[in-house]
């Protein structure tokens, strides 16, 4: 666990009150609930159904005309949108598709999902449409500016991707089936620049759904913000928007005096309870008891444990008049330095969409994500405003950027040894992994799948799987350093559990050094270069499933390293620049001159070979002459 600052919540507790259920209040439920805006979003619906005559006395048209236009039912409109319902009706829909095949049910479904989305679209166009029919004063329009800033630059490219991705399914999917969707009724701010082209490879269903799912998710949080701001706005709309015609005016002042009603009659539950247990059942409110609270302790720095007797007496000021309060220990208890120093949670997430598609449900990825509550307990975001969580943490991949609450989850492991220092040169590390058989159950079982389902090799389906894994870094003189270069290498026979890991690194790659906390950071208690190897999350397929089972027996490191040139060279007269040509035994030899040659590195291994390269000047041209 990190070490961190010691989290500490400071609160005056709770009491029975506070603790009381929210749905035991008579006021929890009332007899209308309707909210002003509800009323309004209904009046417009019931007037599309009521038709009037004009001055021939002939049909012309409903009611609806006399407040769609009005801000303030608009505004009611928004508020009532079932945007979770259209969410999960699109979801529902979906889910639908069966798995392989451009069958006729699965291209009426795809359709199906096409038309949902246009019809978000064409709802925001409507919305926006109607917000600025009053021209005259749309300076003072608290809604245009909102519907103007979702639509441009953000939506009106989405519908750009939409038409694009709707034109590659009918030119590879629905052929002239379903007619395009035409934008000539949708307002000019809609528009986009550039020229709508259709690529024409061939993708899959599953594809299409994807991109079109990004779509609707966008469209789906603007509808989402949108119904959480209307309620905000309709207030300054009634008081601060004196633009209403007569007929929208009459009426918004009918629903106002309507809310009188409405609290009158949303106090029958409170009026009906106090009749039956007061004058029917001739009960009495419960006499005042001992208070009671919840008290936290900290003990000081230089207390290791202490106990806590039944019956301490703890005093808490005094109370309004001067009295002081005093509170009495119930149990005895033990009292340590024991604290929270860290609040975190992990998800574990199984996403059937993401993945090689096994028969079992395999994780699709693990998320992370650090509590931090306030002083009173609170949990913050980064602004220091309050929020509420997910307390078991949710799967991310379906999440658009901004609504992302949780970080890949660093899972992995990190190999330390002296055989690593390599300093300069070619250099390979293999390391050998020999596990545990019965623990390579997992690995094997998912490796079978693969090769029975798409029909490859052993070799191939283990090569496929464990391609790219891995995110590697290295401990560098200056910085972490990370490298692509490694292979992960299949066993000779599965029945040994060997598995070789092999790293490369060319002359121009850092230095490999010890691992130093002031340079590297984490938390490694190592003295020697570390090679870390964390699960990569950038690709579909996610490690862990089949890896977290796995028990290492022994590891074996070899090094190879080619090419170093910073030797230190010594002789009889001292030490030697080898840099430039230089006489090895001195300009003089004699019996019993030396040439030594060192490198740190070399006191840091054990051994299998060394070999010198050496270019001599000058070299006798006699037989024998070098002896």
């Amino acid at each position: 666990m990190k070490k961190t600052d010691n989290i500490k919540i400071n609160t005056q507790g709770t009491s029975e009150i506070t603790r009381y259920g929210q749905a035991l209040a008579p006021e929890y439920f009332g007899v209308d609930e309707r909210r002003m805006s509800e009323l309004l979003a209904f009046t417009l619906e019931y007037a599309r159904h009521i038709r009037f005559k004009n001055l021939e006395n002939n049909w012309d048209s409903d009611w609806s005309v006399f407040f769609e236009n009005n801000l303030a039912f608009l505004l009611g409109t928004i508020s009532s949108y079932d945007v979770a319902g259209e969410s999960k009706k699109f979801n529902r829909i979906r889910q639908l598709l069966k798995a392989g095949g451009k069958s006729k049910e699965n291209l009426e479904t795809l359709w199906e999902l096409f038309d949902l989305t246009h019809k978000h679209f064409s709802t925001l166009d409507e919305w926006y449409k109607r917000s600025k029919s009053d021209v005259v004063h749309l300076d003072k329009n608290v809604l245009v500016r909102h519907l103007q800033n979702a639509i441009d630059p953000k939506l009106k490219f989405d519908l750009h991707s939409f038409r694009v991705l709707f034109k590659k399914a009918k030119t590879l999917l629905f052929k002239d089936k379903y007619s395009d969707f035409s934008l000539d009724g949708f307002d000019h701010l809609w528009k986009a620049d550039g020229r709508v082209t259709v690529t024409t490879q061939d993708e899959s269903i599953s594809q299409i759904v994807k991109e079109l799912s990004v779509v609707n998710k966008s469209l789906i949080a603007v509808l989402n913000f949108l119904k959480s701001l209307a309620p905000s706005l309709l207030p300054v709309v009634l008081k601060q928007y004196p633009f209403h015609a007569p007929q929208a005016s009459l009426f918004l002042s009918f629903v106002k005096l309507f809310e009188h009603v409405q609290n009158d009659l949303n106090k029958l539950n409170s009026r009906h309870l106090d009749y039956y247990y007061e004058h029917l059942l001739k009960q009495k409110p419960r006499p005042a008891q001992a208070d009671f609270a919840h008290v936290c302790f900290e003990p000081a720095g230089n207390v290791i444990k202490t106990q806590i007797p039944s019956g301490t007496l703890l005093t808490a000021g005094v109370d309004e008049e001067g009295y002081e309060l005093t509170y009495a220990t119930q149990e005895s208890f033990e009292l340590s330095q024991s604290q929270i120093v860290d609040l975190r949670i992990v998800h574990v997430a199984r996403n059937p969409l993401i993945g090689l598609g096994s028969s079992y449900r395999s994780v699709s990825n693990v998320y992370s994500r650090t509590i931090t509550p306030s002083n009173s307990g609170f949990i913050m975001d980064e602004f220091g405003n309050e929020v509420s969580f997910e307390i078991m943490g949710r799967d991310q991949s379906d999440l658009n950027e901004e609504n992302r609450d949780m970080q890949f989850a660093k899972l992995g492991f990190a190999i330390s040894s002296p055989v690593l220092v390599m300093s300069e040169g070619q250099r390979s590390v293999k390391l050998d992994f020999s596990f545990q058989l019965k623990s390579m159950g997992s690995l094997v079982s998912f490796i079978e799948e693969i090769t029975s389902r798409e029909g490859l090799t052993p070799d191939t389906a283990f090569y496929k799987i464990l391609n790219n894994i891995f995110t590697v870094r290295v401990t560098g003189s200056q910085a972490w350093f990370q490298t692509d270069r490694y292979e992960i290498l299949p066993p000779d026979s599965w029945t040994d559990g060997n598995i070789r890991i092999e790293l490369n690194f060319d002359v121009s790659a850092p230095s490999i050094s010890p691992y130093d906390v002031d340079v590297h950071g984490g938390e490694y208690k190592a003295d020697w270069p570390v090679i870390e190897f964390s699960l990569s999350s950038r690709y579909a397929m996610y490690g862990y499933s089949y890896l977290k089972d796995l028990v290492v027996q022994r590891c074996s490191i070899d090094v190879e390293v080619r090419k170093i040139r910073s030797l230190q060279a010594f002789n009889d007269l001292g030490q030697l620049d080898s840099s430039k040509p230089f006489y090895p035994f001195g300009s003089t030899p004699d019996l019993g001159s030396y040439f030594l040659i060192g490198h740190e590195e070399l006191s840091l291994k054990k051994l299998d070979y060394v070999s010198l390269d050496l270019q001599w000047h000058n070299l006798p041209r006699e037989i024998g002459g070098m002896r």
